[in-house]
């Protein structure tokens, strides 16, 4: 069994003073002339060596169980840790609401929710060309699925128009406040 991290040359040291007291009435400092004091400064410096050894040191003694020390990120205000988490939140919310009414970003996800559509009723082709499943549920299903292709594909079309429109308005903007020197320059007259 191992043994108790408490130091048992403190109990050893208490046993010198009293032995040291009996024989010249000092009892601040050990009297190593006594032969029993002298006896007991080797159990002494044997159970101090024993205690101090790596074997049997305490990880209390170590600073920490982990890493022998404690660094100041052990330790980490709370408060900055949540507020990092809701600016991060609310910079991730900031951008959805931005990308949601940007119509380059609608037209994308209409063209991408008419690829899953069409991928859907491939699935369906070919169950009905394997003769798996029931002919009219399938028809039902595909012709759904048909339906809600074509209403994203022309949303995706409305979308790429309002961007194109928009992007158009930006570029006459732009040459509308050009000097007639930066239109050379740029080649957009000659």
């Amino acid at each position: 069994m191992m043994k108790s991290p408490i130091p048992a040359h403190d109990a050893i040291m208490d046993k010198m003073k009293a032995k040291s007291k009996e024989s010249s009435g000092r009892d601040d400092a050990p009297d190593y002339s006594n032969a029993e004091v002298a006896d007991l400064k080797k159990d002494y410096d044997k159970a101090k060596a024993e205690h101090d050894s790596p074997a049997s040191m305490s990880p209390l003694n170590q600073g920490g169980y982990v890493g022998g020390g404690m660094s100041a990120s052990d330790y980490a205000p709370v408060g900055d840790l949540y507020m990092n988490m809701f600016n991060s939140i609310s910079s991730a919310a900031r951008e959805y609401d931005e990308n949601k009414n940007d119509s380059e970003v609608q037209a994308n996800a209409k063209a991408m929710k008419a690829q899953r559509l069409g991928k859907r009723i491939d699935k369906i082709d070919k169950k009905q060309g394997a003769g798996v499943g029931d002919g009219q549920a399938l028809d039902d299903k595909r012709r759904k699925l048909e339906k809600k292709r074509a209403e994203a594909l022309v949303d995706q079309t409305e979308f790429e128009d309002i961007t194109n429109k928009s992007k158009q308005n930006d570029y006459n903007s732009l040459i509308a406040n050009m000097t007639e020197a930066d239109k050379k320059k740029y080649g957009i007259i000659t």
